[in-house]
């Protein structure tokens, strides 16, 4: 018990990884005062006995506000918490929930050292995630808040594999607004669900007295049984009614007054609350709720004060929904459902002041780090020139710690004849293009920024294009092109005025695509150096598609050196690394699949090179990889030459076809495999003159090819 102790964290002062909020980790505190609730208590202690305990009500039910005194009333030892915010990725939620569970998970257990998925929810993933938890010896309890905001399917059906594997080690509790995707009825129906509605959340008479005695308020027994018919015990609307209740004189007035119509009664109830504060209170709170947490320095940022450290400390003091978060440096938040009402105020009465507060929150994150909330706030300004300079100036950080939809969502939000008419926004859209696999569409983007591209533009303007360029030649396979401009980027990595983490990411992009580049041109030591240092940059700066691709180019390179069992471990881990970061698709998985296909071939385990050349196929037809269809048609032609007989014929005819592709990629290892296999082919068609007549071909342009001279010595 001693180790696991000291393998854990303190989340209240560790500092996760960027993409991550700290205060997303960290347990509330409950409000103040804080009414406790036994009878919820023992629900929730006899829950985690089981696999799945869930909260299911609507905003204001005191959710949040029960999970955080139950913990604080009743703690354990191996809780994991976790916040969810809107906007977030499927990516994003696994990255939170590990980040959350590492803590309390020993530091060398296999949960601690997963890797989060890039993008979506691969299958691969959860199954890790599920060994992960069947090797714990202690059951972990996990409560995810607000699981409403979950984006994507891929969360509630990862989730749905998890709990219908029902590992003893994992103890779930979720609070949502509204009923997850999960097999809800399936546990009800087994009793492994322990479930808390509205109506368990409603305050009883007791817990409502008990909350107005607290606030020192007393009411008549009429107004009291009034209050709590026409609130229904609805935790914040008792609460917000208070704050209105203690202001005013006529206390029966306002209780008669309290009227429900379609619109939520907390609406009111906050007006009122909002109303009987001081202008510049009001004032206040309505421009800082703009952002969803704020430090001191953000809130005098957006209401041109130097107070908001005092303001935001007598909130808190005054209970006035306004929770101090247990980080470093500390932030702060509204209540939730506190601040979606303060906006609701802001865009009423501050229509117009609503641009200028985003952009004031997008210059503040761009100083502070946080690229991603800049240009949110920025194009929530309507300011894309704002947008632009954040993406551009912080677009390689965006590039590898951000998920690939994520990232068109951001361009996404951009008007069509805005893009088309923005060089640095066009450019980056072909590069998410052919990121995504449409090539196609991303050189006419390209095409389009290369014509409009001004003279005069800034180094790390250059980059942005020159990236977009290098993209686009990868999958064409123009190497030699590809590895002028990964050279062209390792410059602008040092010569650019960029922000130190800007520029180490960019450097560890360039080496990873310059070490690609040539291994291609058959530049077997340059390459072998810069990609074992993009391997070692990409780990330390967190650049997984560069680990992936340095990965892919060190098998493929001791494919060709003949090492085969360190070839294809170096390409399985390629392939785990994309299935869990959501690259199946790449070029880099690509040739990963290739060196699997040819060592398999070498061993004879046809099936599995046959299954990985299938894989190849399926990259090359809906990525528009021109370089994954050739090694497609070398690793089919292989298979064939194996299989021999009739399949000899199809295969020499197979790779015959693909000789036009092979012709315009820039790249002699692949065509030296291709030149082998073919003469292999035509050796196995027993036509011994037609093959040696290749072989001599083949051999003027490369008198060293190992591969041919063992071809010439069989057939001769």
């Amino acid at each position: 018990m001693a180790s696991r102790t000291s393998s854990r964290r303190s989340l209240g002062s560790s500092r996760p990884p960027r993409d991550i909020a700290a205060p997303d980790l960290v347990v509330p505190h409950p409000p103040r005062p804080s009414v406790l609730r036994p009878r919820l208590f023992d629900v929730l202690d006899e829950g985690t006995a089981g696999p799945l305990t869930l909260i299911s009500a609507p905003a204001g039910a005191g959710k949040t506000a029960l999970l955080s005194s139950w913990l604080g009333q009743r703690p354990r030892e191996n809780v994991a918490w976790l916040s969810l915010r809107p906007g977030r990725g499927e990516s994003a939620f696994w990255a939170e929930w590990l980040e959350a569970v590492r803590p309390v998970v020993p530091a060398d257990s296999l949960v601690a050292n997963l890797v989060p998925p890039r993008m979506a929810t691969p299958s691969g993933f959860v199954v890790q995630l599920l060994n992960g938890l069947s090797e714990l010896h202690e059951p972990i309890v996990v409560v995810v808040d607000d699981f409403h905001e979950a984006r994507g399917q891929g969360v509630a059906w990862g989730l749905e594999q998890v709990i219908r594997a029902a590992p003893e080690s994992l103890r779930l509790v979720i609070s949502t607004r509204h009923d997850p995707a999960l097999p809800v009825h399936i546990l009800r129906a087994s009793g492994e669900l322990t479930e808390l509605r509205a109506r368990d959340l409603a305050f009883t008479p007791e817990e409502a007295r008990e909350l107005l005695g607290a606030l020192q308020l007393e009411l008549e027994s009429g107004d009291f049984a009034t209050l709590l018919d026409r609130t229904e015990g609805w935790a914040a609307g008792l609460r917000l009614f208070t704050i209105s209740l203690s202001r005013r004189r006529d206390k029966a007035a306002v209780v008669e007054t309290l009227a429900l119509d379609e619109r939520p009664a907390v609406e009111y109830l906050t007006a009122e609350a909002l109303a009987s504060q001081p202008a510049e209170l009001r004032e206040f709170l309505v421009r800082t709720s703009i952002v969803d947490r704020l430090t001191p320095e953000l809130a005098d940022a957006l209401t041109g004060r130097e107070d908001g450290a005092h303001v935001l400390e007598q909130l808190v003091a005054e209970n006035l929904f306004t929770d101090r978060l247990d980080t470093q440096p500390t932030w702060y938040r509204y209540h939730r459902l506190f601040a979606e009402l303060l906006r609701a105020e802001l865009r009423h009465d501050h229509r117009g002041e609503m641009g200028d507060l985003h952009a004031r929150a997008a210059r503040w994150h761009v100083e502070n780090g946080a690229p991603l909330d800049a240009v949110h706030h920025a194009f929530a300004a309507g300011d894309v020139e704002l947008a632009t300079s954040c993406i551009v100036e912080h677009w390689f950080d965006l590039l590898a710690r951000s998920d690939l939809t994520l990232r068109g969502e951001l361009i996404g939000k951009v008007p069509e004849q805005q893009v088309q008419a923005a060089p640095k926004l066009c450019a980056i859209s072909a590069s998410l293009e052919f990121l995504g696999g449409n090539v196609r569409r991303g050189a006419r983007l390209l095409e389009k920024a290369e014509a409009d591209w001004p003279e005069a533009s800034e180094p790390s303007e250059r980059a942005v294009l020159a990236f977009a360029q290098l993209q686009r030649s990868s999958l064409e396979g123009r190497f030699a092109d590809a590895a002028a401009l990964a050279g062209e980027l390792l410059d602008l990595a040092v010569t650019a005025p960029l922000p130190q983490e800007s520029a180490e990411t960019l450097r560890t992009i360039a080496l990873g695509h310059l070490g690609v580049s040539e291994l291609f041109l058959a530049r077997y030591d340059e390459a072998e150096t810069h990609l074992e240092e993009a391997l070692r940059l990409s780990r330390e700066v967190d650049v997984p598609t560069i680990e992936l691709a340095s990965l892919s180019g060190l098998s493929s390179l001791e494919l060709t050196h003949g090492r085969l069992r360190r070839a294809a471990r170096l390409a399985q881990d390629a392939i785990d690394l994309a299935e869990v970061r959501g690259g199946e698709q790449s070029s880099h998985a690509a040739l990963a699949y290739a060196t699997l296909a040819l060592v398999e071939h070498d061993w004879d385990e046809l099936d599995k090179a046959e299954s990985y050349a299938r894989r190849l196929v399926e990259i090359a037809r809906t990525a528009g990889d021109r370089v994954a269809g050739a090694w497609s048609a070398v690793a089919h032609a292989a298979l064939c030459l194996a299989w021999g007989g009739d399949a000899v014929e199809l295969g020499l005819q197979h790779l015959r076809g693909s000789k036009s592709d092979l012709a315009e990629i820039d790249a002699p290892l692949l065509q030296r495999f291709a030149a082998h296999l073919e003469a292999r082919l035509l050796a196995a068609t027993g036509d011994p003159a037609a093959a040696e007549a290749f072989v001599d071909r083949c051999l003027a342009k490369r008198p060293r090819s190992a591969g041919l001279l063992a071809v010439r010595a069989r057939l001769q």
